[in-house]
């Protein structure tokens, strides 16, 4: 469940498949196509933040199971 801190601002998630992941979005594998979409939604979300705190902020999340080199 997401803390309050977190709903503040946008999320970027890798999953254990390696698939990324923007607030409740899944793009897909990480490509440059997903890593594309992600940009924009990121600077889409800091024009117009959830709640203004978010601004310009964004937290990153990733499975445990993933090597750190892959995040």
């Amino acid at each position: 469940q997401a803390t309050a801190d977190e709903v503040s601002r946008a999320i970027i998630a890798l999953d254990a498949n390696g698939d990324l992941w923007f607030d409740k979005d899944k793009l897909g594998p990480i490509d440059d196509n997903s890593l594309k979409e992600m940009g924009r939604r990121v600077e889409q979300s800091w024009k117009a933040p959830k709640h203004p705190e978010g601004a310009g902020k964004v937290y990153i999340k990733a499975a445990a199971e993933l090597p750190y080199g892959k995040v």
